[in-house]
Formats: structure tokens, C-alpha cells, sequence
């Protein structure tokens, strides 16, 4: 009974992500995807390989990716990315997106070392388009990328 109940939650939860991958023209599509995929792989392994760990997972990643994808363009995310690397934690960038004319705001928390031994930073990011802080996290990737990862 465990297997077969399982089973149907990890179908579920792929068709779930699915109809969001439909979606991925906006970024915050694409901020529901990969919060959604990442969230799954957390609450499995927090469940111990569980399906409904994978599925309260990537229903909380889905809904926080959303958030930080709603409005984030590759020039936004580049701003966070370059906050994350060279600003000292505490110090608070700012700047408006011209394309969609919301002004972003994002502080760095202090630096740790993450499971692989790279470089993360939890930071919160604040934007006049969404109101309530978000609070996230990225870490560098071994090609010098920042990556959110939550």
C-alpha cells in the first residue's frame, strides 16, 4: 500500500511540475519550476526518500521560487549575483529595472561555507512589485556563477 501511495504522489507531483513548466515563458514560472524542484529534493531528503516530504517540498519551493522569480530579469538577477560577491554583508544595493519599472533592493547576509565547501550567502531581497521581503539563498558555483538555491 506504501509503494502504490508513493507512486501516485510522485505522479502527481510530476504533473504538477509539469503544467508549471507549461508556464515558463515569465520568470516567475521559471522561479516556481526551479523552487519547485529544488523544495522536492529538500523534503525528500528531510523525509528520508518519502514521497510526501517531495511533494510539501516542492509545494513550499514553488511558491517561494514564484515569489523570488516575479519579476527578476537576467539583468536583476545579475545585480544580486554581483551584491552577493562584492558587497559586505549588511550593506543594501538598490536600483530600478527600466523594462518593468520596479525599483529591487537586495542585502547580503554574512558568507558560509555550504555542503560542497562553496561559498553561499542567505541575502533578502525587496521589491515596490511584491511588498514583504524575500529571503533567499545562492551559492558559487565552481564556474565563478552565483546560483539560488533556495
Amino acid at each position: 500500500m506504501t509503494f502504490i501511495r508513493s507512486k501516485l504522489s510522485i505522479v502527481v507531483l510530476t504533473v504538477l511540475l509539469g503544467i508549471l513548466v507549461s508556464g515558463c515563458a515569465t520568470h516567475r514560472g521559471t522561479g516556481a519550476v526551479a523552487g519547485g524542484a529544488i523544495g522536492a529534493g529538500i523534503g525528500t531528503a528531510i523525509d528520508g526518500g518519502g514521497a510526501e516530504g517531495a511533494i510539501i517540498g516542492g509545494l513550499l519551493g514553488i511558491i517561494i521560487g514564484s515569489e523570488i522569480g516575479r519579476g527578476l530579469d537576467k539583468r536583476d538577477r545579475r545585480r544580486v549575483y554581483h551584491s552577493l560577491e562584492h558587497s559586505p554583508s549588511g550593506r543594501r544595493t538598490e536600483w530600478d529595472n527600466p523594462d518593468n519599472g520596479h525599483h529591487y533592493a537586495v542585502t547580503p547576509r554574512e558568507a558560509y561555507q555550504g555542503r560542497r565547501g562553496q561559498p553561499c550567502r542567505e541575502f533578502v531581497l525587496t521589491s515596490d512589485e511584491y511588498g514583504n521581503p524575500v529571503t533567499g539563498t545562492a551559492c558559487r558555483q565552481r564556474d565563478g556563477q552565483w546560483k539560488m538555491v533556495n
